[in-house]
């Protein structure tokens, strides 16, 4: 990944679509964006923080 200046920030809480913010983070990557990941406490329940970890997309 290049530093590009496009930085994305996404929040996730705890809801449905957050099962699937690896896709987001990946076609955001794939474009050149640095993504951050702000995750609430209950969000942790829906999200795969493992594979979320830097450099693992």
């Amino acid at each position: 990944m290049t530093d590009t200046g496009k930085v994305l920030y996404v929040i996730v809480c705890a809801a449905g679509p957050a099962g699937d913010v690896s896709k987001l983070v990946t076609m955001a990557q794939d474009d050149g964006w640095t993504v951050q990941i702000v995750a609430t406490p209950n969000a942790l329940d829906f999200i795969d923080v493992p594979a979320l970890t830097v450099g693992a997309l």
